[in-house]
């Protein structure tokens, strides 16, 4: 992936104590522990007379993409893009509408929730809010949503398609999906804080939701926040071969050697299996680093879910600016001096695997 200049950026973070999410009635369970969102997001940035009118994804992500472009001028731009990944998309809106159907025998329709149920409705009503006129995609491609909407804009941007891009990563946890959770053994049953890569053998992670918009820019010389310099994403057994010697040849085959105030962010979720991998390929970075290389987690903050990557890397992105981490990232291993790098890694229980590389 091209270099990115990261020169705004939004979050609809969730709540940091844990939530009880109400399960549908008739299937197994009542409720499930879980790190929600405020009920009330995006009032206090979208006009009352529009957000009435919206659904829950689209108040989490504008209200992200709002406060990553504040600052932006006014009007349309006909090169301004939009690029979103969602791994479920505008689900709740699916469920409020087939719902409202069947207990309402068909009299009482919800138009809006059928309007905002397409897949597109989010990035459409940025381009909308934003005024951004240029190309608008949309990934609803499961835990690689997020990487696959940043690598697009990253392209749009060096092949010269648009000036700018909002990109941004948002999910919703949504009930029914919660309940398949607590029934195929996804999801743990007690609402005990979780510590990835601390967990004992056997524990579960548990589901979240969350937002984060980056406004993008080519590379320049012009102030920036940040520079994601590298995006590596693939699949076990394509691009990245197994987990640790997988990441490690990444690196060295973009350039990068680490050292010394660098930070390996992991996306561990408190998932016993997926936590041995992660512990691997820590240890592999580690053993070929030049220096004492420092580790952290963040999921802890948010929970799981499939675009829990744009709010890693948002995090990231505020760590490298201030110079240390941040109180949503549990250093495991800390950072000796200033951080100078950090390096995102995620691996999910679909074998999709990403790597970022992000630096001043």
């Amino acid at each position: 992936m091209p270099a990115v200049d990261i020169v705004g950026l939004g979050l609809s973070p969730p709540e940091p104590d844990l939530s009880e999410l109400t399960l549908p009635a008739g299937l197994p369970g009542q409720t499930q522990a879980a790190f929600l969102c405020r009920g009330d997001i995006g009032r206090t940035s979208i006009p009352a007379r529009r957000i009435r009118r919206l659904g829950r994804l689209q108040r989490m992500g504008l209200a992200a993409a709002l406060a990553a472009a504040e600052g932006r001028s006014a009007g349309a731009s006909s090169q301004a893009a939009v690029c979103v990944g969602t791994g479920m998309g505008a689900t709740w809106e699916v469920v409020e509408f087939l719902e409202n159907m069947v207990q309402e025998r068909e009299k009482h329709p919800r138009p809006a929730r059928f309007i905002n149920s397409v897949h597109n409705s989010l990035a459409s009503q940025i381009a909308i809010f934003l005024g951004m006129q240029g190309e608008n995609h949309t990934f609803t491609h499961n835990a690689q949503s997020f990487e696959l909407a940043l690598g697009h804009a990253a392209y749009l941007l060096a092949a010269g398609r648009a000036d700018e891009v909002l990109c941004c990563g948002a999910d919703a946890l949504v009930s029914y999906v919660a309940a398949a959770g607590q029934r195929f053994g996804w999801w743990r049953a007690r609402a005990r804080p979780l510590q990835p890569l601390e967990e004992a053998p056997g524990e579960l992670c548990l589901p979240g939701e969350g937002a984060a918009a980056l406004r993008l820019r080519a590379p320049s010389d012009a102030p920036r926040r940040a520079r994601v310099e590298l995006l590596l994403e693939g699949t076990l057994g394509g691009r990245f071969k197994d987990c640790p010697a997988g990441a490690r040849q990444a690196l060295a085959g973009a350039g990068v050697q680490l050292g010394k105030g660098d930070l390996l962010l992991l996306g561990a979720s408190g998932d016993a299996a997926l936590d041995e991998r992660y512990l691997r390929v820590a240890r592999e970075l580690e053993r070929a680093s030049e220096g004492p290389l420092g580790r952290a987690v963040y999921k802890q903050a948010c929970g799981e879910f499939c675009s829990a990557a744009s709010l890693g890397l948002a995090w990231a992105i505020q760590a490298v600016e201030a110079g240390q981490p941040g109180p949503e990232l549990r250093c495991l291993r800390p950072v000796e001096g200033r951080l100078r790098r950090v390096v995102l890694y995620h691996l999910s229980r679909t074998r999709f695997v990403s790597l970022m590389l992000v630096q001043p």
